[in-house]
């Protein structure tokens, strides 16, 4: 099923919001898998403070109004030199969290899907990019290649890269 123009449209859309956004939430590690959380924009007080202890306070206390959940193959690049990636050790201290560890307080520069797999390619100021594989083409996996969230949509690019829309 090929995605509708207007599915595409919001999804574009929705990702260009995070040029100009600075990224203040870095979410990774043991327990995610190579899961990956990053909050962009304003920070939201949150109804109910998350209890985890591993997370900052900020985190812990607020939620972005603009975020992106990965859930695919992504690398991380500096400077043109890959940094980590989605199979890296995701341990503190180890590849992940300190190449991700980057992003935390860089701002968006540019934001772009590419049609038709819909991979994502953000990049950041100080020469950071983030490149997100939507690799997900099995519907035995259960995970969606990755969800961009706005505050009034939610984007899901899931398996086979198809488009969904949602109310947030």
């Amino acid at each position: 099923m090929e995605p509708t123009e207007e599915a595409q449209a919001l999804a574009v859309e929705a990702v260009g919001r995070f040029v100009g956004a600075k990224c203040w939430c870095v979410v990774a590690g043991a327990g995610t898998g190579s899961r990956v959380h990053l909050g962009f924009g304003a920070s939201i007080p949150r109804q109910t403070e998350i209890r985890n202890p591993t997370l900052p306070d900020l985190v812990r206390r607020y939620e972005p109004d603009l975020s992106l959940l990965i859930g695919c193959a992504w690398r991380l690049i500096d400077r043109g030199e890959v940094v980590c990636g989605w199979q890296d050790s995701n341990l503190f201290g180890d590849a992940m969290l300190t190449g991700l560890s980057r992003l935390d307080g860089t701002e968006v520069e540019s934001a772009a899907i590419h049609a038709p797999g819909n991979d994502l390619t953000l990049s950041f100021s100080g020469g950071v990019r983030l490149d997100v594989f939507a690799d997900r083409t099995n519907s035995d996996e259960s995970d969606e290649n990755y969800l961009v969230f706005v505050p009034e949509r939610i984007v899901t690019i899931g398996i086979k890269s198809r488009i969904e829309i949602g109310a947030r």
